[in-house]
């Protein structure tokens, strides 16, 4: 019987990809490539570690990365200079598959998490021959819409002021904030959002949000466009908290309808952060997926 190396051991490593320095923490690296590689994709206030609970739950015999993209977490804030390379979902879905190429990744199964979401169905739609598979955690898509009052909200001087305001508000009342993302209020802890405070309170990542705010509503009708004329080829399985206010659980069956090979589970409960809410549960039906779709 061939035994298969197991590494669980996590280590932080960095990669220049279009002169950006992008942070990822990573295990398995030396695992032979006997199934996918995976890659995790966070959401937009979001970092790497924000997967901490799911990570150390995903399949020990894969090799995992989980980014930490352009403006979030600890990878490099773009300069004036760097910001056309990276803001984007077209940008972000490019520099994903230059990472690919950087880490040598042939054909990785994609897990990505609301903007994460959105940013691996542009990989798919954009670059399908990269693709093994996706994952989407409560993904923001072209087909929902209820996020559209959020970005009108920043797109406005008041949104603005008070998206530069939000690092320096205390901790308790940014608990606050965050508890209105579960489907319990209870679930959240301070432990539990300080990967989130990092991300927002490192200089430049508001400016970097706002930017990709700025292109939201345009980002989204390319993607619904590309969509819309051919449905994503590879399998996906989306898995959304039956409580997300964020992006609402009904709107699955509209993204489900521009899917070739589109699978739905819903989390009881669980509302927009089935990572932090509910990993044991996510995992499992990530792992039984991956398993069934010999991925």
């Amino acid at each position: 019987m061939t035994s298969v190396r197991r590494e669980t051991a996590w280590k932080r490593s960095e990669v220049f990809i279009r002169g950006l320095r992008i942070s990822f923490l990573e295990r398995g690296s030396s695992i032979p490539a006997s199934a996918p590689p995976i890659i995790l994709l966070h959401g937009l206030v979001s970092e790497s570690t924000c997967y901490k609970r799911l990570l150390r739950r995903l399949p020990q015999d894969r090799r995992v990365i989980a980014v930490d993209l352009p403006g979030s977490g600890y990878s490099e804030r773009p300069s004036p200079g760097q910001q056309s390379s990276c803001t984007t979902f077209a940008d972000l879905a490019g520099l994903v598959v230059d990472l690919m190429a950087a880490l040598r990744l042939d054909r990785p199964v994609l897990i990505g998490h609301s903007h994460g979401g959105a940013i691996s169905l542009s990989v798919a739609a954009r670059h399908p021959e990269h693709l093994r598979g996706l994952v989407l955690l409560c993904p923001a898509h072209p087909y929902s819409g209820v996020e559209r009052k959020i970005i009108r909200f920043y797109l406005s001087a008041v949104g603005h002021a008070f998206a530069h305001l939000l690092p320096r508000l205390p901790d308790w009342l940014m608990l606050f904030v965050f508890r209105h993302m579960p489907g319990s209020r209870r679930t959240l802890e301070m432990t539990d959002i300080a990967p989130y405070l990092h991300t927002l309170r490192t200089p430049g990542t508001v400016d970097q949000i706002l930017r990709m705010v700025e292109c939201w509503n345009n980002d989204m009708h390319q993607l619904g466009s590309l969509m819309d004329e051919n449905p994503i080829a590879a399998p996906v399985l989306m898995v959304w908290g039956e409580r997300d206010v964020v992006v609402p659980a009904w709107s699955a069956r509209r993204l489900s309808a521009r899917l070739a090979d589109g699978e739905l589970v819903q989390l009881h409960g669980v509302g927009h952060l089935p990572n932090d809410e509910s990993p044991n549960k996510a995992a499992a039906v990530i792992h039984d997926w991956l398993l069934h779709r010999a991925l």
